[in-house]
């Protein structure tokens, strides 16, 4: 019976060691998925100023080309 006892006490450590680890493994786990969503907003971000820039570089492509096209039907006239 004595065996019994020092081996249900040592489970019971065992036991506390493993919920402590479960409950540390849970707590880096919240805070890696919170920089999770924070990693994915600056991507988020960066991809759309990407976007922006080729959409201003058309738009100022469109508007040369108006401009050109524009002064060379006021040199023809």
């Amino acid at each position: 019976m004595t065996d019994e006892r020092i081996n249900t006490a040592e489970l019971e450590e065992r036991m506390r060691n493993v919920e402590n680890t479960l409950a540390r493994m849970e707590s880096k786990l919240d805070a890696s998925l919170k920089n999770i969503d924070d990693h994915e907003a600056r991507i988020r971000s960066l991809e759309c100023k990407g976007g922006k820039r080729w959409e201003a570089l058309v738009g100022q492509i469109i508007g040369l080309a108006s401009a050109g096209f524009v002064g060379w039907l006021l040199g023809r006239i």
